[in-house]
């Protein structure tokens, strides 16, 4: 390599190097995402267990909730809620399992989570039913 090109190489190097310091490191964790989390059951279901998880990268989202061991309620209908509010219904399987996904990829509406933010699955309408299982961010 000339002495040039090695010249402008260092130059180069120690330009990325200086912008990549320049950014606050809270702005570069705060642009990728992974979060898991595992459900408790609910009073009235004990063996029921689950995860929720929650990515996020620029442009894209995905929240996934899976709860399982809920055999008493096959072929009927979950409520699943994030902050107290709706995200979507899921059908258990006659397996006992219940899973909702959405991601923003797929143009699905994806909710903000944030640390705190609590994953609730209802067996009623509106957030409001017996509760199967929670967690929290």
């Amino acid at each position: 390599m000339s002495p040039k090109i090695a010249s402008r190489s260092k130059l180069l190097a120690g330009a990325i190097a200086a912008a990549v310091m320049a950014v606050p490191a809270s702005a570069l964790a705060a642009e990728t995402v992974n979060w898991q989390i595992n459900l408790k059951p609910g009073s009235g279901f004990a063996k029921a267990t689950g995860g929720a998880q929650y990515q996020s990268q620029p442009g894209q989202q995905e929240l996934q909730v899976e709860v399982e061991h809920i055999g008493s309620l096959k072929g009927k209908s979950v409520v699943v809620c994030i902050n107290g509010t709706e995200l979507g219904t899921a059908k258990v399987s006659s397996r006992g399992i219940a899973q909702i996904s959405r991601n923003t990829e797929l143009r699905q509406s994806v909710p903000a989570v944030a640390k705190g933010s609590t994953v609730t699955v209802t067996t009623g309408a509106a957030c409001t039913g017996k509760q199967v299982a929670s967690g929290q961010f």
